[in-house]
């Protein structure tokens, strides 16, 4: 109420019902609640609930008992908004109301309240009522308070005459997870409703009972072309090797949707045999994208054998005049770190040579492989290819940081860039010293890979770059400013607000023309954080054409960090 949404939604609120367009306070709808007519008592009800004050809750729980049943309604309503356990014995009382719209919010509104002592109303409630959305929303109430009785009474509800209160006791049932709900599910798999099935499968996927295995897999063999993706993960949580045969010919039927032939592919990882080696790797060798992913994920739970069957395909594929199926079981390979390949990739990309797609994809296996692959990965890029110079900045080993840290001294800068790139991904703070080295030593435009690095690592950043801040040159104290505007820390922030001395870095960046005109070289570290913390390229343009060192490094790494090439005006 006290709020400019809240006080907009009463008006808004008001103009639907017909209302005078005014807000009221708590006191103005507390006294309607309590002395006006039934219209008055039903939108008081309505307002108070948005803000839920603690002075109405009593008032709203008398009004539970009113006459009119639109009143009643609206109160049982909001007595769920407050969720107080007070109001518990109120809503079970409730649940015996004549009208079937105040019963129904009242089993709604212990979904919110959740007191244990409304078991027996809701089951009664589920077994007895003639209102399809009472039972239904009773279910619901019956899944947040699992019990014994609870978990009965939901299992004979899905034998209720309605789909969706079968529907939504199966779902029930899931948070409760009884053992003794598998037979009441197993039956419901049969039911004539998809999303009943469903259900019913997911369920038995939660409670993990071997007892459902053969139910689940004669559901799939019903519906050969159709597979419900429930009971295809119902049966990985089961994790029974005797699913394999079906989930297999899932996998590899193609008239089945691919997002179902992915979740087979998951689930055999899963399972964890290693009979489903052979289809999982055809599956990476021919499969679309999705199902390849989910399949390379699948191989990599396998272990060992997964990794010496792919490692057969990748030469047995070698001379195929198709290249795709050996790049894709050469990423596979890489995503499975399979330092066993190493010889095989090196190999493959020596008889291969660096062609598009073979180098690219060889390059990025030994990226994936990590710190075991990053010597080789090296001498690639020393041969000047650059699939291997990009692969570098795609590795995500922790163990390969000391070896990146060697390669941010090669004397290639694309390497070195490369490599920052891959330090600041993997946020390892042991890289912090030699990138401010960087930073402040190297041209522009390795510099500012380095401080985006160190943005990337964060917090452990901060310290060391406020100690190198006095004594650097103009140029690198404009990518430790970048480092230090961009990164959230309470020090670094100190420095930033000394700098900008009460100005707002939106009104800087806004007004930066005029700021260049009268004073730049004066402004420039205002100009230059708020560059970095709200600029845009026309900013960064008015900085190149500036004549001020400063602002035309600030400029140049503004346009580095944002994918465009901008240089200083030539005079």
């Amino acid at each position: 109420m006290k709020t400019t949404a809240c006080l907009l939604m009463l008006l808004c609120g008001a103009a639907t019902l017909g209302y005078p367009q005014r807000t009221y306070t708590e006191d103005e709808l507390l006294h309607r609640l309590q002395q006006g007519d039934a219209t008055d008592r039903a939108i008081a009800i309505t307002y108070l609930t948005l803000t839920c004050p603690s002075q109405a809750f009593d008032p709203i729980l008398a009004a539970t008992g009113d006459e009119d049943k639109i009143v009643r309604e609206r109160a049982v309503r909001a007595l769920g908004k407050f969720a107080d356990p007070r109001a518990g014995p109120t809503l079970i009382a409730a649940l015996s109301d004549p009208d079937r719209s105040v019963r129904r919010e009242a089993a709604t509104a212990l979904i919110m309240v959740r007191d244990p002592r409304a078991t027996s109303a809701l089951c009664r409630i589920l077994r007895t009522d003639d209102d399809a959305d009472v039972r239904r929303m009773a279910v619901r109430a019956l899944g947040c308070l699992p019990s014994a009785e609870a978990a009965e009474a939901l299992e004979d509800a899905l034998q209720d005459p309605f789909s969706w209160v079968r529907s939504e006791a199966a779902t029930s049932l899931v948070s409760i997870g009884r053992e003794s709900s598998v037979e009441p599910l197993i039956k419901a798999l049969q039911d004539g409703d998809d999303q009943v099935r469903a259900q019913a499968a997911a369920a038995l996927g939660a409670i993990a009972d071997p007892r459902a295995l053969v139910p689940l897999l004669d559901v799939l063999r019903m519906h050969p072309y159709q597979p419900d993706p429930q009971v295809i993960i119902a049966l990985g949580r089961i994790g029974d090797p005797l699913a394999l045969p079906v989930l297999i010919d899932i996998l590899q039927d193609k008239r089945i949707f691919e997002s179902i032939r992915a979740e087979a592919a998951a689930v055999l990882g899963r399972i964890g045999d290693p009979d489903a080696v052979e289809a999982l790797v055809q599956a990476v060798c021919s499969s679309t994208d999705m199902i390849r992913g989910h399949a390379v994920t699948a191989l990599a739970a396998l272990g060992p054998t997964a990794e010496e069957r792919l490692i057969a395909e990748a030469l047995a594929s070698e001379e195929a005049e198709d290249t795709r199926e050996l790049c894709h079981v050469v990423r596979a390979l890489g995503t499975l770190k399979a330092e066993g390949a190493l010889p095989i990739i090196l190999a493959i990309h020596s008889r291969r040579g660096p062609s598009h797609d073979i180098g690219k994809a060889c390059t990025l296996a030994l990226a994936d492989i990590g710190n075991a692959g990053l010597p080789d990965l090296i001498r690639l890029a020393d041969l000047d290819e650059d699939s291997a110079i990009e692969a570098i900045a795609g590795v995500r080993d922790p163990q390969a940081v000391p070896g990146l840290i060697d390669v941010l001294h090669h004397e290639d800068r694309r390497i070195r860039s490369s490599a920052a790139d891959a330090l600041g991904a993997i946020k390892d703070s042991r890289a912090v010293p030699a990138l401010l080295e960087k930073l402040i030593n190297e041209p522009c435009n390795v510099s500012v890979r380095a401080a985006r690095a160190l943005v990337a690592i964060g917090p452990a950043a901060v310290e060391p770059s406020l100690a190198l801040l006095p004594a650097a040159k103009e140029s690198p104290q404009v990518f430790l400013y970048y480092v230090l505007a961009c990164i959230p820390d309470p020090a670094a922030e100190q420095v930033i607000a000394t700098v900008m001395d009460g100005r707002d870095e939106q009104e800087v960046a806004a007004d930066h023309t005029a700021l260049i005109k009268q004073g730049a070289y004066r402004l420039r570290w205002p100009l230059i954080i708020s560059l970095f913390r709200a600029g845009d390229r026309q900013m960064a343009n008015a900085f190149l054409s500036s004549n001020v060192s400063a602002l035309e490094t600030a400029g140049m790494a503004w346009g580095l960090l944002h994918g465009y090439d901008l240089y200083p005006v030539l005079r």
